[in-house]
């Protein structure tokens, strides 16, 4: 059981660390994704209103 968690936990360790390699190394790829997400968002919202 402790070995399976330690390897679970690195492994969670390894993609923390991928994902913030590719947030840092790649910003102009993710903001366009903040964008949308922001604009769909803003349209469920005034959907909702109306």
């Amino acid at each position: 059981m402790n070995k399976s968690n330690v390897i679970v936990s690195g492994l969670l360790c390894v993609v923390i660390i991928l994902v913030a390699y590719s947030i840092i190394l790649n910003p102009p790829q993710i903001t366009p994704t903040i964008e949308e997400i922001s604009k769909t968002t803003k349209t469920v919202v005034t959907r909702e209103e109306a």
